[in-house]
C-alpha cells in the first residue's frame, strides 16, 4: 500500500534430507546479487529478508538475502536427517516514503542444500 510502512510476509514449508555426514540449507539471489525484488528497473529500497526454522531451531532470526557468491546460511544439521519439516520465510519491508510502481515485483531465488563430508 503506497504511503504505508509495512513488513510484507510470505511462508514456504519444506521437507529436508541429507544423507551426508552434515548438511547446510543456504539461500541466494544468482541474478544481480543485490538481494532485492525488482519491477523492470526499480527495485525496493531493501533486501528480501529470508528466514527459516525447523523444531531444533524455532526462533531464527530474517537476514537480507545476498548474492550467490557470499550465500545466506539458513539451518545446518550436524548429521543425516529425515523428512525434517522447515519453514522458510520471506519478509519484504516497504518504507512510507519508497514510490512504488504498478505491476509485480519478483526475484529469481537459489536454495542449495549442501555438505562438506562424502
Amino acid at each position: 500500500m503506497p504511503g504505508v510502512a509495512n513488513n510484507y510476509d510470505a511462508s514456504v514449508a519444506a521437507l529436508v534430507t541429507s544423507t551426508a555426514g552434515n548438511a547446510t540449507l543456504s539461500v541466494s539471489d544468482p541474478g544481480d546479487g543485490s538481494g532485492k525484488l525488482t519491477n523492470g528497473t526499480r527495485q525496493f529500497q531493501s533486501p528480501l529478508l529470508v528466514k527459516a526454522s525447523n523444531a531444533a531451531n524455532p526462533n531464527t532470526a530474517f537476514a537480507p538475502l545476498t548474492g550467490i557468491a557470499n550465500p545466506l546460511t539458513l539451518l545446518t544439521w550436524p548429521k543425516e536427517i529425515a523428512n525434517d519439516p522447515v519453514t522458510i520465510s520471506v519478509r519484504q519491508p516497504v518504507a512510507a516514503t519508497e514510490p512504488l510502481l504498478a505491476g509485480a515485483y519478483s526475484k529469481v531465488v537459489t536454495f542449495t542444500l549442501s555438505s562438506t563430508q562424502p
